[in-house]
């Protein structure tokens, strides 16, 4: 993994098992996950807005299974915060990445 900028830079970092915050540290912001995981995938902001009808976007994937596991918002809200189409794009892509996490054992 890179040296690159962490979900819970300033907060003690970020626990990759745990889904929800302690009431002592706020959840990371929308703006704050994107980074992240453009960093980590070598991707572009728009890269993980747009869809690509039949192909993995793992990147978008996985910053709407982190939007909603760490800061438990609502589908409405993830679409309305990733630009996404309809809260059922985000359900499913969100499903995806939890079944390839446990497909290959990582988080």
């Amino acid at each position: 993994m890179s040296a690159g900028p962490s979900i819970g830079a300033g907060s003690g970092g970020a626990k990759i098992g745990q889904e929800i915050p302690s009431g002592r540290e706020p959840a990371p912001d929308v703006d704050r996950i994107c980074p992240v995981v453009c960093a980590f995938y070598g991707a572009e902001r728009p890269d993980i807005l747009k869809a690509r009808r039949g192909r993995l976007n793992e990147p978008r994937n996985t910053a709407t299974c982190l939007v909603r596991k760490l800061r438990r918002d609502t589908l409405s809200q993830i679409v309305r915060a990733l630009e996404r189409s309809i809260d059922s794009t985000v359900s499913s892509g969100c499903a995806d990445e939890e079944k390839a996490c446990e497909r290959t054992g990582t988080v």
